[in-house]
This record gives structure tokens, C-alpha cells and sequence, in this order.
């Protein structure tokens, strides 16, 4: 996930079994995520949109 917006906090932890994307959006707004690849939600097994609502926090993992 790439993006220069300062509400959302994200990371990644690649390894042979895949990746794990961590987005957090830190503020009071609805923000628009990124996301290149199929994702899913580890918490609640769905597909990532491309939505986050205020001050909620996604999980993922990518193949």
C-alpha cells in the first residue's frame, strides 16, 4: 500500500508464506485505502475494500 495520506498509519511483514498489511486509519474522516492486491480481513475473513471508516483498523493478508 503506498500513499502520502498523514491519517493513515500502515505496514507490511513480508515473508515465504506471504504478506501481512496493517492499515490503521487514525482519524475522524472515512479514508480511502489502496489496496493493490486481493486482501483479506485476518479478523473477519472478507474481502478489504477500498473504504476505512473512522478510526478502524484492518489486518490483511496477501498471498
Amino acid at each position: 500500500m503506498e500513499g502520502n495520506d498523514p491519517r493513515v498509519f500502515s505496514f507490511r511483514r513480508v515473508d515465504d508464506s506471504g504478506e501481512v498489511l496493517v492499515v490503521a486509519n487514525l482519524s475522524a474522516d472515512t479514508v480511502t485505502i489502496d489496496v493493490a492486491h486481493p486482501t483479506t480481513d485476518l479478523i473477519t475473513a472478507e474481502p478489504v475494500g477500498s473504504e476505512l471508516e473512522p478510526y478502524r483498523f484492518v489486518w490483511a493478508r496477501r498471498p
